[in-house]
């Protein structure tokens, strides 16, 4: 089935009455009952849920096992609302999935019980998981989805996060379903606060298998003691302490039930898995949930939440105050049937500068002109509104915004996904030189087969693949075909507020014609203005220039300290001095001093690596050659800057915010490694596309350092082509390597060899092996190579400067 049909087939069971738990039974029945060989975890409550359930997750991967996640919201596209090892699930899956349920869905229609778009989504989780065999399982469960719908199975552990006094639903249910004799008899244990234990009258004493969190100043002494000790950048911190084991960590949430959360979470993993203080420390610390509290910049600073209630809205604003700033400016757009009088009142006061309504696309939203009218009658700042959703109010505001300002995003989760747009959305270059890679990137991007068929023939010009909604495509497509350009949208057309591909075709002239007329036009076509010009006319930021990888490729030389033989201070900085001065020699334009130590702050060899770490890169800088310092530990990252290291290479796979902001501190370089991909199709092989799933994957890495303080121009991404298993793969990736620069970044190829070699059919004995892969390297778009030999890549770098000049 194509992804097309199949993603269809699931838009149009939104918005359907729920009729209980019967038709959720009988399509995992279908499907032969996969819940039942998965061992979970369920996360429940009224609000913040889902970050509560990213925070277990994470830290249950941190002890090897391999992880599934089901959240009920998601950023932009419903392969995000499943993940397995932080990977999204792929297109590929959600077809197969599809294609084999859809006859029992369509009988339950026409019985007149369909399953709803929550229940069919968490079905295919299930079958996901069942298939992949992951380890454990980690549900949310909200007010969105019925909470009935998973006692089709008894969860290993149940955390309740966070419940709202006015949702008699969860009220209910838990009421009737964790009463103290029932609690008593399950297999299921229970995680909670303490404080919502007190309020459904379940005690400690009813069953061992309840887990209280609570705060140090509590009296009714929880199991788990949390405190919340004060933010620190963008963070807060917290400490966690349970019987035998206490972590100190930073939190994306502030405030004391930021604090909770972080508590439950931690409860709910360690009820499941037998994970150390490490372990949860480093899965709570690197949790990030996009629209949870997310800071996307820090001046002026700018959050985006998804409050949409008097309460969450309540909590935004506490955790707000813990910032210093002039005024604060609010961009909001919400759903119907919400107290929009009392959401002003949480609001209001005299640091409030202009209110901005707007409309979104998708779910139910109010009309802006009853927001309007509420929060006139409560506030005395200017409001006013436009109709063209969130991406222009974003401009709007930003552009009188001055630096020492907030800007807040909130209302509901689609004003949030279309204003985060203007951080995260990418412009991938495509390389079309004949009519098959016309269509291939066509199909890619899901445009009809009629779509392909007449354009295809156009499409050897300049391909630029984006993501706009509805309105936002449509003028830009009135505007392109009015110049004489084409552009193709998905097919995905029916999204219900959904951003899908859109992929321009034309000339250079074309395409600066086409920013100049969207320059001034709504829908938050400025900024997409800006950054067209910059993906059509620039390959990277403008100030790359002023490092080693701005004007030509840079070859990084690796030095390994952490198996030396003869670990004595002197004698390991003489040889780094040698071993520098010979790289020098060798046209290395960095020094990489590699560490073996693993990424827990408490492995037993982290303070003597830090001490070697230093004692390296002091001893280094009399070699004037700038230093890279690879590892995966924040002590021996953050020791390595102090000794005036000018770049750290994550060998860790997941984003660590602490670290970004001490990068930013010293204002140093980071390189981002990809996770191993998930995908095994490539656009020739069926919906999933390896590389742009790659490049989802560093956007929000990417983002997370740039809210931390580092552009950039000086971030450096990875995509580990030489980890990547299937050969066909690790080619798809080399060849379209170039597209990674949609990120505005620097791109990194680790031994181009090991990359290659088998690729090429090429022995790394040959003598000329490793100049050739170097040289393709280069050519197919990379801007520095790393490797333990620098002559070859370094001869392959002065062979391009020369024929370039030539030229």
């Amino acid at each position: 089935m194509e992804y097309r049909r199949a993603w269809h087939f699931l838009q149009e069971l939104r918005g359907g009455t729920p009729s209980g738990g019967e038709p959720f039974r009988r399509l995992l029945s279908s499907l032969n009952n996969p819940h039942e060989e998965v061992t979970c975890v369920r996360v429940v409550g009224s609000r913040h849920t889902g970050h509560t359930a990213q925070m277990a997750s994470r830290a249950l991967a941190e002890g090897d096992d391999d992880v599934g996640l089901y959240r009920t919201s998601h950023t932009d596209g419903i392969q995000k609302h499943i993940r397995i090892n932080g990977a999204n699930i792929p297109k590929s899956r959600i077809s197969m999935f599809v294609e084999k349920s859809q006859d029992t869905i369509l009988n339950l229609a026409t019985d007149g019980t369909p399953p709803t778009f929550a229940q069919t989504m968490l079905a295919l989780a299930f079958w996901e998981f069942d298939y992949r065999d992951v380890d454990l399982g980690v549900i949310e469960v909200n007010s969105d989805i019925e909470f009935t719908t998973t006692n089709v199975l008894t969860p290993e552990t149940t955390a309740i996060s966070d419940l709202d006094d006015g949702d008699d639903q969860l009220w209910e249910t838990f009421e009737q379903d964790f009463s103290e004799s029932t609690v008593s008899g399950t297999q299921s244990s229970l995680v909670a606060p303490d404080t919502t234990m007190e309020e459904l009258e379940i005690t400690p004493e009813a069953s061992g298998d309840i887990t209280t969190v609570g705060l140090g100043s509590s009296n009714r002494e929880p199991n788990i003691v949390v405190d919340y000790t004060g933010r620190r950048g963008t963070t807060g911190t917290v400490s966690i302490e349970g019987e035998g084991w206490h972590v100190q960590t930073d939190s994306q949430e502030l405030g004391d039930q930021g604090a909770i959360d972080a508590g439950v979470a931690a409860g709910a993993a360690l009820d499941v898995a037998d994970l150390d203080g490490p372990e949860i420390n480093r899965g709570l610390r690197v949790a990030r949930t996009p629209g949870h509290f997310e800071l996307m910049s820090q001046s002026p600073l700018v959050v985006l939440d998804s409050a949409d209630d008097r309460d969450g809205c309540k909590r935004l604003m506490d955790w707000l105050d813990e910032f210093d700033y002039d005024q604060r400016h609010l961009v909001f757009g919400g759903e119907r049937g919400v107290d929009y009088r009392g959401i002003a009142d949480v609001f209001s006061g005299p640091q409030l500068g202009h209110v901005l309504v707007c409309q979104p696309e998708g779910g139910a939203p109010e009309n802006v002109a009853v927001i309007e009218r509420a929060f006139e009658q409560r506030l005395e700042s200017t409001v006013t509104t436009r109709s063209d959703g969130g991406e222009g109010a974003v401009d709007e505001i930003m552009a009188e915004a001055e630096d020492g300002d907030t800007v807040v995003v909130t209302g509901s989760a689609s004003i949030v996904r279309e204003a985060r747009k203007r951080w995260s959305r990418n412009f991938v270059t495509k390389q079309i030189e004949d009519i098959s890679d016309s269509k291939e990137v066509l199909r890619g991007a899901h445009v009809t087969s009629p779509g392909v068929w007449r354009i295809k023939g156009k499409g050897v010009h300049r391909a630029v693949k984006t993501r706009l909604r509805r309105r936002g495509a449509q003028y830009v497509k009135l505007e392109m075909l009015s110049l004489g350009g084409e552009c193709a949208i998905s097919g995905l057309s029916n999204e219900y507020g959904e951003y899908f591909d859109v992929v321009l075709l034309g000339t250079l002239a074309q395409y600066k014609r086409l920013a100049e007329k969207l320059d001034s036009q709504p829908y938050g076509l400025g900024q997409f203005a800006n950054r067209l010009r910059n993906t059509v006319e620039i390959r990277t930021s403008g100030d790359l220039h002023s490092h080693p990888w701005g004007q030509n490729p840079a070859v990084i030389g690796t030095y390994s300290i952490g198996s030396q033989p003869d670990t004595r201070q002197d004698s390991l900085t003489d040889t780094a001095k040698e071993k520098a001065l010979k790289m020098l020699d060798m046209g290395a334009d960095i020094i990489d001093v590699t560490c073996q130590t693993g990424g827990s702050e408490e492995h037993p060899g982290v303070v003597e690596e830090a001490e070697r770490v230093t004692a390296t890169v002091e001893a280094l800088a009399g070699v004037e050659i700038p230093i890279c310092v690879t590892t995966p530990n924040l002590g021996v990252a953050e020791s390595a800057l102090t000794a005036g290291a000018d770049v750290i290479y994550d060998g860790s796979e997941s984003t660590e915010p602490r670290l970004m902001e001490i990068i930013a501190d010293y204002d140093a370089s980071i390189v981002m490694r990809a996770p191993t991909p998930v995908s095994t199709n490539t656009t020739g092989g069926g919906p999933d596309d390896i590389v742009e799933d790659m490049i989802t994957s560093f956007t929000e890495a990417v983002l997370i350092a740039e809210r931390a303080g580092i552009p950039r121009s000086r971030i450096i991404l990875d995509p580990a082509v030489d980890r990547v298993e299937s050969t066909a793969n690790r080619l798809e990736m080399m060849e379209r390597l170039d597209e990674l620069h949609a990120l505005g970044s620097a791109v990194l190829v680790n031994r181009p060899i090991r990359a290659l070699g088998e690729v090429l059919d090429i022995e790394s004995s040959n003598p000329h092996s490793k100049g050739i892969a170097a040289s393709i390297a280069i050519e197919k778009g990379a801007d520095i190579l790393r490797v333990a030999e620098p002559e070859p890549a370094a001869t392959a770098v002065s062979a391009r400067s020369m024929l370039e000049n030539r030229n």
